[in-house]
């Protein structure tokens, strides 16, 4: 299972202020799509396509998504976007791999002991 971390202070955090009236639903759509980075080891990044299936809105997608990018939360990026500051609150997938391959291990040298 992995873990994705958000700072103590996200609730009250200025960025989430830009995002008005939209900000429970838009705020929601970040946390889902933190979640789904960590737990695809993106390294921050959602594809285009990916969006639609990170929550279910009845307000438009596009303008939540477009809210997000105005307030400096995600930038657009080939075919998709990166989350903000993802990799300095996040592990990248290098690191995850790295960490799941040294249990691994530990775990083998274990079991053969």
């Amino acid at each position: 299972m992995a873990w994705v971390r958000i700072d103590d202070g996200f609730a009250d955090h200025p960025k989430l202020a830009k995002l008005g009236m939209l900000r429970p639903v838009a705020g929601w759509l970040h946390i889902a799509a933190l979640c789904y980075a960590s737990r695809h080891l993106t390294d921050g990044y959602i594809p285009t396509g990916q969006v639609p299936q990170l929550v279910s809105v009845s307000q438009d997608l596009e303008s939540l998504v477009e809210a997000l990018v105005e307030a400096g939360l995600w930038h657009r990026r080939n075919g998709g976007y990166v989350i903000h500051d993802y990799l300095q609150y996040n592990p990248s997938k290098q690191q995850v791999l790295g960490v799941r391959k040294q249990a691994a291990e530990r775990q083998a040298r274990f079991r053969n002991a």
